[in-house]
């Protein structure tokens, strides 16, 4: 039998450890090299160009090939019904939120303009007039799959940059998902939302179909319509940076290459407008600074952030309404968030707190071997899912108040690596020689001897000895893990024979 190894054990090179991380980084951040994408990307950009160019020149008042479209006659009739317009307000009692960024919430209702039994008597004739040119079979066509009879609830991710072109008219952008009980639908929306009177106008389409914002100026009143474009025309400016930026990172949105997916190609029109606080407008502008760039100051109480709107499909027939959507502003979001992270540290740094107690506690054979490794196991796998999950939110979403996410991540991370994982390894180093021993001390099963036949003189014969019975697989199966938790356990991390 060899004698054990004399010479000193060799440590590893940290070389393959790195080109493997090298190697992973390389994969997740290499530009994108498809050609189609990248052909795609070239067209898009090409023809924000001469979008650009073409608005331009027609705002400038020089040649263009830009024609602005007028809206169909009943659509703003019917938004005026649909949607009564609020009474101007008196800004030293009442006033509007002057940013919508945030998460918005709340009740949906359907309406079938083709169908008069379906639609309100007020508007009912404003409705037919906006349907009455339609092709049915063109509208069943753009209504495509989804079942819109369901539609119960919808949702709101809002973002409104700050604009420096026009204080007056700032730029929307965002998502919306119509929801019914088993399913939803997403669309992509761009518009403009009027600060001093609280409405929005927006365009929106299914995820996949670009918005074309040149149309939304005519939706606004008269007074509103000029400076409206000059933000259209920032925006689309902005937009063509964004793609040129894609290419020079070599990065496309794939996701909106193609409408191909899409459950439906009905375009809406969003009508909308803030319902007024009970808070002079001086009260609310300080509470809004306060929120964003928070001082310690005394404000006043956070009024609630609602607002009715409407969206109107003319291609497709249909109308949903929307009462009292609730909002919670994105800065209230982040301060939950930042809370959130703080009550995850104080539980991640208890338990840490409480299994270095237990180990300190268990340090005997004696101790340990009553305990289970499953639960340990668990605990591991879910501890390093929370560290996988806290992390990877607190660094994508690129926000000040959501690296406080990486703290609960990095507990959970000390947690499961370096604490739960090697208490499992060292509870099976010890539990797994009494399994062996309990698998070893069972006894051996042999077949009976064979009883002779009457009248036979012949003699019984000996049984033939049977093979012994091997180790349960259930002691085969443990084997590998208990080689793999003593290499945990060793200084070098070799699995040791």
């Amino acid at each position: 039998m060899d004698g054990p190894a004399t010479g000193l054990p060799q440590n590893r090179s940290p070389l393959s450890t790195i080109l493997f991380f090298c190697l992973i980084l390389y994969l997740t951040t290499r530009p994108n090299d498809d050609p189609f994408a990248q052909n795609v990307l070239l067209e898009s950009i090409q023809a924000a160009k001469h979008v650009y160019g073409n608005y331009s020149a027609w705002l400038n008042g020089t040649q263009s090939n830009y024609t602005e479209q007028a809206p169909h006659p009943f659509l703003e009739p019917l938004a005026q019904t649909a949607l009564p317009p609020l009474s101007p307000i008196d800004p030293q009692r009442s006033s509007y939120w002057t940013n919508m960024t945030g998460f918005w919430n709340g009740q949906a209702q359907l309406y079938n303009l083709s169908n008069s039994a379906d639609v309100p008597t007020s508007w009912a004739p404003i409705a037919a007039g906006l349907v009455k040119d339609l092709n049915q079979t063109e509208v069943i066509k753009k209504l495509g799959t989804w079942n819109w009879t369901e539609i119960s609830k919808t949702s709101f991710r809002l973002s409104e940059p700050e604009n420096n072109t026009n204080p007056e008219v700032q730029p929307i952008h965002g998502h919306l998902d119509l929801e019914s009980s088993i399913d939803f639908l997403k669309f992509e929306f761009s518009g403009l939302h009027l600060p001093s009177t609280g409405s929005i106008v927006a365009m929106m389409n299914p995820n996949g179909y670009p918005v074309d914002i040149r149309s939304l100026p005519p939706l606004f009143p008269q007074q509103w319509q000029n400076a409206s474009r000059y933000v259209v025309l920032e925006e689309l400016r902005k937009h063509l940076d964004s793609l040129q930026k894609q290419l020079d990172f070599g990065k496309s949105d794939e996701d909106n290459l193609s409408p191909d997916n899409a459950e439906t190609s009905c375009q809406f029109v969003f009508y909308g407008h803030l319902q007024p606080c009970a808070v002079p407008a001086a009260k609310l502008r300080e509470l809004e600074g306060e929120m964003q760039h928070p001082t310690g100051i005394s404000t006043v109480s956070r009024p609630p952030v609602l607002f009715d709107g409407i969206l109107i499909s003319p291609d497709c027939a249909i109308l949903v309404e929307m009462k009292k959507v609730d909002g919670m502003r994105v800065d209230r979001f982040w301060r939950k968030v930042s809370t959130y992270a703080g009550l995850a540290s104080l539980v991640y740094l208890s338990l840490l707190v409480l299994l270095v107690r237990q180990m300190e506690t268990t340090r005997t054979p004696a101790a340990i071997s009553p305990i289970s490794r499953w639960g340990f196991i668990f605990q591991a796998l879910m501890d390093s899912f929370a560290f996988t999950s806290h992390a990877m939110f607190g660094i994508l979403t690129k926000n000040k108040a959501s690296v406080s996410m990486v703290a609960p991540g990095f507990l959970a991370c000390i947690l499961a690596l370096m604490f739960e994982i090697r208490y499992t390894s060292l509870i099976h180093r010890v539990q797994a020689p009494e399994d062996e021993a309990i698998a070893n001390s069972r006894p051996e099963r042999t077949a009976p001897s064979p009883v002779p036949e009457a009248g036979t003189g012949s003699a019984p014969t000996s049984a033939p000895t049977s093979a012994p019975i091997s180790a349960p697989p259930s002691t085969r199966r443990f084997e590998l893990l208990r080689r793999i938790g003593a290499g945990l356990a060793h200084p070098d991390g070799r699995v040791c024979e």
